[in-house]
């Protein structure tokens, strides 16, 4: 179901409706979320109630002697995984389910299964462990591509009869741009508030914490009302700055990905990211919290491919598994959504369900179907063998080679650096210079990381350099093997 349609329905309405008191056990993936609903199920007069780990012992007693009346005097109980799953929980859960008197479990934002399940937050690769209590068990997401919904019903060991509802993951609501980003970030979105959004609701994304406070800086200095919010605040902190932004006194939020899952605002206008997500997921996800009114809303993307690096560290970081190859999978997927030029609403549409064309039609909805140019894709397969040979035969002069040098050796730069290195003695330097300007190149070579005919491999933690060598990646190869092409849209 799609970020803002109405999931909470789904498990608000039968606690409501069922004649007698059963209790529907909600797992929500954060406490702000958690209490987010609270608040929302209190103020509509349902009987909830929460259990934490840090609450005060007075607290969790009540909860509990409520929980074990005959009838439960809760409609709805709120929980985390780490606490549903530890030993006093479960017992007690174990025992209004013996005495049917739990009527279903919800798993919450259940993509995080696969996104958080296998080493961030393990306990999600423990919730399987709700279904040996013989109560049905609904997982509920706003994202979810055909593999994260085979993970999920795998993790929770759903039996094969599951019955699986998807709906159309298009927002029409919603316009998508990707803009270049630039050295003046910071000006390109003031810019774009100035211009669109004066004096409205928005969401600014940032992957950095350093970034929220200077983004929210540099927006106040030019008489933006601006707000940072990162997972490093103190939670007293933290709520304030969300219920000045909720209420309107802050317009905008700066914020990392700790902030939105479950914000329910209507009156987002807009959502830029100051850098790439780590995929077409995450994107769904946080661009969807614009425009939940059903009203116009924008989201951008400020596009660098240099941004790529810092999740590919993360990346690497990961143990060798299936987890970090769809990782990388991921990655690929939101450049690639950036870099080509296809309507941006039918790749994300597509991503989720190939067979879904509801984003067959933009209406002029992104920023590539507004600018009218048609481009078409080009076989370009020799011009990158050529670029392969040239790396190879640079490689031979010195080992770790940088996209940057690449680019100048192919289009036989005569800087200094180049000839100093003595690249000027690779067959193929200056080959690409009839058919590229330095700018085309160097989104080609973007392109032929992006599609894997090169890798990039990031240096070690002990070299003083940051930026990615780059090698003949497993397309490159096969490419070079005539085994496949490669298309580029010019």
């Amino acid at each position: 179901m799609p970020t803002g349609g109405g999931k909470s329905l789904c498990y608000a309405v039968p606690a409501l409706m069922e004649q007698k008191l059963v209790v529907v056990v909600v797992v929500f993936p954060l406490l702000a979320l958690l209490f987010d609903q609270f608040e929302r199920m209190k103020s509509n007069r349902l009987n909830v109630g929460f259990l934490m780990k840090d609450m005060d012992e007075m607290d969790r007693q009540s909860v509990i002697h409520k929980l074990h009346s005959n009838p439960p005097e809760y409609n709805l109980l709120f929980l985390t995984p780490e606490t549903v799953l530890s030993p006093s929980v479960f017992d007690l859960l174990s025992k209004l389910s013996s005495e049917n008197l739990i009527n279903f479990f919800v798993i919450d934002e259940a993509h995080c299964i696969d996104t958080w399940g296998f080493h961030f937050r393990p306990c999600y690769a423990e919730l399987w462990r709700l279904g040996t209590l013989g109560c049905p068990i609904m997982a509920m997401t706003g994202t979810v591509t055909s593999r994260t919904l085979a993970t999920i019903i795998k993790n929770l060991k759903l039996p094969n009869e599951t019955k699986v509802i998807k709906q159309i993951s298009n927002r029409a609501n919603l316009f998508y741009h990707v803009v270049e980003k630039r050295s003046n970030a910071h000006a390109t979105i003031l810019s774009i508030i100035q211009k669109n959004f004066s004096e409205q609701c928005g969401i600014i994304y940032c992957i950095e914490r350093r970034d929220t406070v200077e983004v929210s800086y540099h927006l106040q200095k030019a008489g933006v009302n601006a707000v940072f919010f990162h997972a490093g605040m103190d939670v007293h902190d933290k709520q304030s700055t969300v219920e000045n932004w909720k209420a309107g006194t802050a317009h905008v939020i700066c914020a990392t990905v700790a902030f939105g899952m479950g914000i329910d605002k209507a009156n987002v206008k807009f959502v830029i990211h100051l850098s790439i997500p780590k995929d077409l997921e995450s994107y769904a996800q946080e661009s969807g919290r614009a425009g939940r009114n059903g009203s116009e809303a924008h989201c951008f993307i400020l596009f660098r491919f240099e941004d790529r690096t810092k999740h590919l560290r993360n990346i690497s970081l990961l143990p060798d598994s299936d987890h970090k190859v769809v990782s990388l999978q991921g990655l690929n997927d939101i450049v690639n959504y950036c870099i080509t030029p296809i309507c941006r609403r039918k790749q994300i549409v597509n991503y989720f369900d190939k067979d879904d064309h509801s984003g067959d039609e933009c209406h002029k909805t992104c920023d590539i179907c507004v600018s009218d140019v048609v481009v078409e894709p080009v076989d370009y397969s020799m011009e990158a063998k050529n670029v392969i040979d040239c790396l190879k035969g640079m490689q031979r002069i010195q080992a770790k080679v940088t996209a940057k040098f690449l680019t100048l050796t192919f289009r036989g730069s005569k800087s200094s650096a180049v000839i100093n290195k003595g690249f000027q003695n690779v067959n193929e330097y200056g080959k690409g210079k009839e058919k590229f300007n330095e700018k085309q190149l160097q989104k080609f070579i973007h392109c032929l990381i992006n599609g894997r005919v090169l890798d990039e491999q990031l240096p070690s933690s002990c070299e003083k350099c940051t930026t990615p060598y780059l090698c003949v990646g497993p397309n490159g190869t096969k490419l070079k093997n005539n085994e496949v092409g490669f298309i580029h849209y010019k």
